[in-house]
């Protein structure tokens, strides 16, 4: 029982980490539309700490 505890937490957290990921790639597109002045390798600096 303990072991199949321990895929789950594993799988939940995997599931978190992709869906921050893809919040951040989303989060970076947006600022990108709404300032396109600003460069953009500043832009991926900021949205992948």
């Amino acid at each position: 029982m303990q072991a199949d505890l321990q895929v789950v937490m594993r799988y939940k957290l995997t599931l978190i980490s992709k869906y921050e990921l893809y919040a951040n790639k989303i989060l970076v597109l947006l600022v990108l539309m709404c300032d396109k002045s600003q460069p953009l390798q500043t832009l991926e600096q900021e949205g992948w700490k």
